[in-house]
């Protein structure tokens, strides 16, 4: 009889080990939480675009639950912030702009994350895991145009957005390199540039449009602040548009394109802090 209950105790208890779940303590929940955030850290690119004009698509996600979503061509892209948190086999993902919510089913083999159901493409798509971030300070460079040359826009109702020429400094010839942003901290398009300066004429070209435009510029002040102004803008279908000095800047360059703001735990700050990083 003793034995009989003794076989009878064996078979049960892990039946019930599987029927009973056993909670698992805060510090255990918490353990766990941090390792999936720590695997899904870093930048997840559907493509690896070689130059300019290739296919670009990826998610990064930060540490401290900021992330990204960047779509478009290498050379000229649109961003997409949101906040995200890592839960059992889920993504749970806020985009900042629209305040959009999903619950994402993801997978993880070795260097490739899947989506079930990807937010923004649709259906189930798979990104592969790319080198991480690059941080530089283009105060390094110091020349005057290299500024981030901005101007700051309101809709009256508490949302600012910004119109950005971001340069690096030029060759002794007067050629330089950079980026035009324009949108708001929550999304913006990114164009790359090649620029010449000739006197007070600037020369403009942007290789992924194939787009070449020559406007005449005048430096100025506005208080104790320089300013840049451009004729015919061709940002700004050839209006004139007065830019603002926003300073030497931080450029953290993400899958060879930059941010046009500081994101925490990259470098020290320069010029623009990022509202949803904080």
């Amino acid at each position: 009889m003793r034995r009989s209950i003794l076989v009878l105790s064996l078979l049960l208890v892990p039946a019930l080990a599987a029927w009973v779940k056993i909670p698992s303590t805060p510090a255990t929940a918490k353990a766990e939480a941090v390792r999936a955030e720590a695997a899904i850290l870093g930048l997840w690119s559907r493509f690896q675009p070689e130059k300019e004009g290739d296919p670009q698509r990826f998610y990064y996600f930060h540490k401290g639950g900021i992330g990204l979503f960047r779509y478009g061509r290498m050379g000229l892209t649109y961003t997409q912030t949101f906040r995200y948190d890592v839960g059992s086999g889920t993504l749970n993902l806020t985009f900042n702009k629209g305040g959009e919510a999903f619950k994402v089913a993801y997978s993880l083999k070795g260097d490739v994350l899947t989506l079930a159901q990807d937010p923004r493409m649709g259906g189930e798509q798979s990104y592969t895991k790319r080198p991480p971030p690059v941080s530089t300070d283009i105060e390094a460079f110091n020349h005057p145009m290299a500024r981030l040359w901005t101007q700051q826009v309101s809709d009256g109702k508490e949302n600012v957005g910004f119109r950005m020429y971001q340069l690096q400094a030029p060759t002794i010839d007067g050629r330089g390199v950079g980026w035009y942003h324009e949108g708001d901290f929550a999304e913006w398009s990114t164009e790359t540039l090649e620029y010449r300066r000739t006197g007070d004429r600037l020369s403009l070209f942007f290789p992924v449009r194939n787009e070449r435009h020559v406007t005449d510029i005048k430096e100025g002040t506005d208080g104790d602040v320089r300013t840049l102004a451009l004729t015919e803008d061709p940002r700004n279908f050839w209006h004139p548009r007065t830019y603002r000095d926003g300073g030497p800047g931080f450029t953290m360059m993400v899958a060879g394109g930059p941010l046009p703001y500081h994101v925490p735990g990259h470098g020290a700050y320069r010029a623009h802090s990022c509202p949803h990083g904080r």
